[in-house]
């Protein structure tokens, strides 16, 4: 029976466990992409604002209006969401969620919707 010394557990280590660890690590940082297709979440930046729909497989961008004084830009997801930031007010499916700042990020994530990762409740329209 052949005897297994420290040297060679060692390099058994080395060579079998942490070598393949870290070609997945770096493999994986390429394929964000895939990672976005595989989990059904569409991304846009409008206005300076991240957007994030998730789920969601089919998602939309239309600029209505794109003016030295009025913005009004439209990010969907088939009919199920519809996210329309007009002038840093965000709308999401009709219901009104005030006016964001500059650089907020906005998600909905199953019917909720997150601004800067803080979920977020409609507000009476003015």
């Amino acid at each position: 029976m052949p005897s297994i010394s420290i040297k060679n557990l060692k390099s058994r280590t080395v060579k079998g466990g942490v070598i393949p660890a870290l070609f997945m690590a770096l493999f994986m940082q390429g394929c964000s992409d895939v990672h976005t297709l595989v989990r059904n979440k569409a991304e846009a930046t409008i206005d300076g604002h991240q957007v994030v729909i998730n789920p969601c497989r089919e998602s939309y961008t239309r600029t209505l209006k794109d003016t030295l004084t009025e913005r009004h830009h439209v990010f969907g997801c088939g009919e199920r969401v519809k996210i329309e930031i007009r002038n840093d007010a965000l709308t999401v499916n009709n219901k009104n969620y005030g006016m964001l700042g500059q650089g907020d990020s906005v998600e909905v994530k199953d019917e909720k919707v997150f601004i800067n990762k803080k979920q977020a409740e409609a507000v009476a329209m003015k």
